[in-house]
């Protein structure tokens, strides 16, 4: 059974924050143990449509928007930090009943999949890290800032009228070149995003490296999954210090998201990973 909904989380005891607490969107189906899906930024929850055949006859799939991207509400008090994301992460789980999951998240939102497994490891009986972003380059913030500089002189647009730029960033042009169906996907997918609350998110996003504390070992399962165009790999040695049971696959001739390009290379592999994980360790 398909079902879209929305959880709103409140603080119990805090009014304030109960009043600032966004409303996360999110959508399930499949049955079998859960995998919660975290889309890089400026993706929403469509952006894993190729990857649930592979998925959901084993698994029940739990896709979210975070705080501020897709059908999700923005942060009333304009906090992105990665502490929030965190923390709804574990209110999403807590919203569905849902003790233990596995997870696989892409990019720049990996991070938040990141903390949560480090901070609480026992909610987590696996995860999948696709081209996870952990630091920036100095070449990536140059390019930022010139991007967010140009955004703000326009006047602050559409994101939509950034689609050639950031499908460039993404995939490069062959793959876009080749798929006639990815501008208009990706062109949809930015402009009903509210541009304010993903700039907002970026910033932040920008202003920081995760920070992982190396001497407290995780010892939940990661698969780290690098492609051609999947940006650096700095900070990925800490990254290994703090998940040990980390093992790597490369997918070739993919962009920075292999869940759209690459999803006939990319499903049996994260399929494998779940399924090794719920036979040799069962709830």
């Amino acid at each position: 059974m398909f079902f879209v909904g929305v959880l709103a989380f409140l603080f119990a005891g805090d009014a304030t924050a109960q009043s600032q607490a966004p409303q996360i969107f999110f959508e399930q189906d499949g049955r079998g143990t859960a995998i919660v899906m975290i889309a890089d930024w400026g993706n929403d929850t469509s952006s894993w449509l190729h990857i649930l055949p592979y998925l959901r006859d084993h698994h029940q799939l739990i896709r979210y928007d975070v705080r501020g991207q897709g059908r999700s509400e923005a942060a009333a008090n304009g906090d992105y930090s990665l502490e929030a994301h965190r923390d709804d992460l574990g209110r999403v789980l807590d919203g569905l009943g849902l003790e233990r999951v596995h997870i696989v998240a892409a990019g720049l939102n990996a991070r938040i999949a990141i903390a949560f497994a480090h901070g609480s490891p026992g909610r987590v009986r696996s995860m999948a890290l696709l081209n996870p972003h952990l630091a920036w380059t100095r070449d990536e913030l140059s390019w930022w800032d010139r991007f967010l500089d140009a955004y703000d002189r326009v006047g602050e647009p559409s994101l939509g009228e950034y689609t050639a730029l950031f499908i460039e960033r993404w995939f490069g042009t062959v793959f876009a070149n080749r798929e006639p169906w990815v501008t208009p996907f990706y062109d949809l997918m930015l402009r009903r995003q509210a541009p304010d609350a993903l700039i907002t998110s970026i910033r932040w996003w920008l202003s920081t490296d995760l920070a992982l504390d190396t001497e407290r070992r995780v010892t939940v399962p990661v698969l780290l999954v690098r492609s051609d165009r999947g940006g650096p790999a700095v900070g990925e040695p800490r990254l290994r210090q703090a998940f040990p049971r980390m093992r790597q696959i490369r997918i070739n001739e993919s962009g920075r998201l292999p869940q759209i390009d690459a999803p006939r290379k990319l499903g049996p592999e994260l399929a494998a990973l779940f399924g090794e994980i719920d036979r040799t360790e069962p709830e």
